[in-house]
């Protein structure tokens, strides 16, 4: 149970910190709905969103929606 807490703790550390990220950068608030969707494994994304290059995230955001259209 303790060991839950403290994941859950982390992964909504790093939301808040991809989110934040996300929203401060007018290149990648237009897809913000996209980059910070639901991918798995949830906490390796989550840090490369924060980590990552922003042309890097743009161009991944990109493919992603036009796939899905």
């Amino acid at each position: 149970m303790r060991e839950c807490q403290v994941l859950q703790n982390e992964w909504a550390g790093l939301y808040d910190d991809a989110r934040r990220r996300v929203e401060r950068s007018p290149r990648m608030r237009q897809y913000q709905d996209t980059i910070l969707g639901d991918w798995s494994p949830w906490p390796d994304h989550l840090r490369w969103v924060i980590k990552a290059k922003v042309s890097e995230i743009v161009e991944w955001a990109e493919t992603i929606r036009r796939d899905c259209e």
